[in-house]
């Protein structure tokens, strides 16, 4: 996509309303579990397909508690076939999150700004970075005007060269950058962050990741 073709999408007020009912649709408000719920599927979405994670997401949402990173893993792997390396590092991740959802839930709620918030997810939850912690925080407050974004290198492809003038390799730097261009121009246009990037991706992409799956108001 070129600059002006970001900004003709951001002037769409049809795609403004489509893109903020969808974050609607699937905004957890103060709800703790949903929350805890979001977290896992951010770690289920690392280095996996959207299909593939969205499995493993019914998978590990579908009983309350996991013992160990081995239960998850031989759950995962051996029956399910879901790729290795979610299992390597998603397991930690989601005891840890189990673990908080149940001895400390105001864990999951800001208690700093955004930025902050993300650097604690990151810290506190293993095989969660930059661009997925900013993706569970996207997925706990999706219409949250200046919210962090989830630049993932999909992502950074189409937003670095024509936000920056910018073509390098993804570094913390070059992600910083390309948030804050675009958190500026989704406040020019009235849009929340979140629904904006889903929006923007899709249109560059030609794919519309249906994440009705997190209303869970409609099991």
């Amino acid at each position: 996509l070129s600059k002006q073709d970001i900004h003709h999408a951001l002037q769409n007020s049809t795609l403004h309303q489509q893109y903020h009912e969808f974050a609607r649709h699937i905004d957890p408000q103060t709800n703790v579990k949903e929350r805890y719920y979001r977290g896992i599927f951010s770690i289920c979405t690392v280095q996996t397909s959207f299909g593939t994670s969205k499995r493993a997401y019914g998978i590990l949402t579908s009983q309350d508690y996991w013992t160990s990173k081995k239960e998850i893993s031989d759950i995962l792997l051996r029956q399910y076939s879901c790729p290795i390396s979610l299992t390597n590092y998603g397991g930690d991740g989601i005891l840890k999150l189990q673990e908080l959802y149940l001895t400390q839930p105001d864990w999951f709620f800001p208690r700093e700004n955004y930025h902050l918030w993300r650097n604690r997810i990151i810290q506190d939850i293993p095989g969660l970075g930059l661009a997925k912690a900013s993706f569970f925080i996207n997925l706990m407050t999706p219409l949250e005007p200046r919210s962090v974004l989830c630049l993932d290198r999909h992502m950074l492809r189409i937003l670095l060269p024509p936000l920056t003038n910018k073509f390098s390799r993804i570094k913390k730097s070059d992600y910083l950058l390309a948030e804050k261009a675009f958190q500026e121009l989704c406040h020019e246009y009235n849009w929340c962050t979140f629904p904006a990037q889903w929006a923007i991706w899709s249109k560059a992409s030609g794919i519309y990741d249906d994440h009705s799956f997190l209303d869970r108001s409609k099991l």
